[in-house]
């Protein structure tokens, strides 16, 4: 437990302002990487590496989660021609939250050449939890983004599914100032609406993936392998947006179908953003 955390003496438990600015640059050997950075609890990044094509870096948090009122920022600019890869060792989560709720606002800037991949661990909403995330993505021309995001229905192993309160996420993306992308979802257990979502899968893993690549928008021979994950435990399904990229939409029954199709997902797009083996297991994309 985060001791930082611990309310004293029955005082109300504190909450976070975290921040995290990164900034990633290319050097005149071609490498990437961090120009500058900044970061405060929750967030935390290991010392990053270049593997040869892109800057890995690990992003974790020193903390059990997040708690009602915690208010987190984070944004990430990538330079010409910067190659970066975020990963995260754990998943998410959100704990149980009797007044406010948590939120993270995030930020997002590739200049021309740039690629970013940001494939975070599964986000697990906890009982009562409420959570607003939000993503404002610009993309100059030849930039490319693969952001692949996923939430469980709550802590399944302790027969905690959907007993959160909302789950209110958006995401909007330009490119070459044009948006291509405006999206947002509220998921709201307790009404009458949500009864769908839960079909056909009752403890159903969603997760959503936005990819922009001009090369990945003309071809679109790989999306015969997205559609291919389609199975009697995965519901996926691929829109092309008006320019530059897709939208992808995954459901699933549970943990380790999604693991199995994330893989399988990561796997029919390494043609437009390689991985090595190692890196895909690191993401969580192993079977």
């Amino acid at each position: 437990v985060d001791q930082a955390r611990m309310p004293v003496r029955g005082d109300v438990m504190p909450t976070l302002a975290g921040h995290l600015d990164l900034t990633c640059a290319r050097d005149a050997n071609g490498r990437s990487y961090l120009r500058e950075q900044s970061f405060s609890a929750p967030f935390h990044i290991s010392k990053p590496y270049w593997d040869g094509d892109a800057l890995l870096l690990q992003l974790a948090s020193p903390t059990p989660g997040l708690f009602g009122g915690d208010r987190l920022t984070s944004s990430v600019t990538l330079d010409e021609g910067a190659r970066l890869r975020i990963i995260t060792p754990s998943a998410g989560r959100a704990h149980t939250m009797n007044g406010d709720g948590a939120e993270l606002r995030q930020t997002f800037r590739l200049a021309k050449g740039a690629r970013l991949e940001f494939c975070p661990a599964p986000f697990i909403p906890q009982r009562l939890s409420r959570y607003r995330q939000s993503a404002d993505v610009s993309i100059d021309e030849g930039g490319e983004l693969l952001l692949l995001e996923t939430i469980a229905p709550g802590r399944v192993a302790h027969g905690e599914s959907f007993r959160y309160k909302a789950i209110d996420w958006e995401c909007n993306v330009t490119y070459a100032g044009r948006l291509v992308l405006r999206e947002r979802f509220v998921l709201e257990p307790d009404s009458p609406a949500f009864a769908a979502m839960k079909q056909p899968f009752p403890l159903g893993h969603y997760a959503s993936a936005c990819v922009i690549s001009e090369a990945a928008w003309a071809d679109d021979s790989w999306v015969e392998k997205i559609n291919a994950i389609q199975s009697d435990d995965i519901r996926i399904g691929a829109s092309r947006l008006v320019a530059a990229g897709w939208s992808i939409k995954l459901l699933a029954a549970d943990s380790l179908a999604l693991r199995r199709a994330t893989h399988q997902l990561r796997q029919a797009l390494t043609r437009f953003f390689p991985a090595q083996d190692h890196q895909s297991r690191i993401f969580g994309f192993n079977h």
